[in-house]
């Protein structure tokens, strides 16, 4: 009896010495992650396309924030009545995910995307850049969107928005009716809820290693093939105009301060979507990985004069992988008096 009483305490000591050194690992370990700058970094207009357009728009608590932006038209655009979409692209892809259908769209008006903070060659805003509201929420970049619409002398618009695109439209539709003339709704995000415990994010343990998760995270080639129903459309050219953002000094920081403030988004908002009255297109892909196609189907349901489309054998990027289906359902519905 005292030989199996002996062996236990040993035993017990033994876990409690493994859970030790694990709480230690935990505690003390990011501490001991060196964090070092990117290498072979440029200055943003380095990286500039020949079409690329900055504006520099005010936001409170700062000196303002240059947003980058590229610009169609077409001599063919078809309307009678002017129209202006402007395309929102989602979480982790910048404006260059739209080359496939912008110029399509082009013959139905004029068409401006846009890279969201901290994504493409938008400004890289570090925590110490901003005083009060911080920019990267969610309620900031749709307030971000309406002056960005002011500096270009834009009154009401048809946004087209993927993904979180498509919340940042949504929530605009609700909040500023006045300036959403239709949306265009492109596997929308609107029912999304990742986030981490606010709690762990505080953390100085994740505070350290926070950079370092964001470089994860923006390089990620699984999240990404993930993203197409067939993974091998993620090619090094795609890749290399997606995540164009990670060439520029202190990207990696404003993209840990940009998911810090992702996971508080205020949700109240999307109780409202009832009250949408603008003429509404929602297109998903079938199959669609990232935002189940119910989600999508579920937004179209609550907003009253929706309209839905669901394009068979098309993942999360239904603009890539499918552009002239894509820009065929917008023209049918635009078409159809929208």
């Amino acid at each position: 009896m005292k030989r199996e009483k002996s062996k236990l305490r040993t035993v017990a000591r033994v876990i409690g010495a493994v859970v030790t050194v694990l709480v230690i690992l935990v505690l003390v370990g990011p501490f001991l992650v060196p964090v070092r700058d990117p290498e072979n970094l440029v200055p943003v207009y380095d990286l500039a396309r020949p079409d690329s357009v900055f504006v520099n728009v005010p936001f409170s608590g700062t000196d303002g924030i240059e947003i980058h932006y590229v610009e169609r038209s077409s001599d063919a655009f078809r309307s009678d009545a002017p129209r202006t979409f402007v395309l929102l692209h989602g979480s982790m892809f910048s404006l260059s995910t739209w080359d496939g259908i912008a110029g399509r769209l082009s013959e139905y008006g004029r068409v401006i995307a846009y890279d969201q903070i901290p994504y493409g060659l938008s400004e890289k805003l570090q925590e110490d850049d901003w005083d009060g509201h911080n920019p990267y929420e969610q309620s900031a970049a749709v307030a971000r969107l309406v002056v960005f619409l002011d500096a270009l002398g834009l009154d009401r618009v048809t946004l087209v928005g993927h993904s979180y695109g498509g919340t940042l439209a949504t929530r605009a539709a609700i909040e500023y009716p006045d300036r959403v003339e239709a949306l265009v709704l492109v596997a929308p995000a609107v029912y999304s809820s990742d986030s981490m415990p606010g709690w762990l994010l505080q953390t100085p343990q994740l505070q350290r290693v926070g950079p370092l998760l964001a470089r994860s995270l923006a390089t990620s080639e699984s999240f990404f093939r993930m993203c197409y129903a067939d993974p091998d459309e993620w090619t090094a050219e795609k890749a290399a105009a997606t995540t164009v953002h990670t060439g520029v000094a202190g990207w990696d920081s404003a993209l840990w301060a940009y998911l810090q403030a992702w996971n508080d988004a205020d949700t109240v908002w999307v109780d409202l979507l009832s009250s949408i009255t603008v003429p509404t297109l929602v297109i998903a892909g079938a199959v669609d990985a990232v935002i189940p196609v119910e989600d999508s189907r579920r937004v179209a349901e609550q907003i009253p004069c929706a309209a839905y489309t669901e394009l068979a054998s098309i993942g999360h990027m239904v603009h890539e992988e499918a552009p002239q289906r894509t820009t065929e359902t917008i023209a049918s519905w635009l078409g159809d008096g929208q």
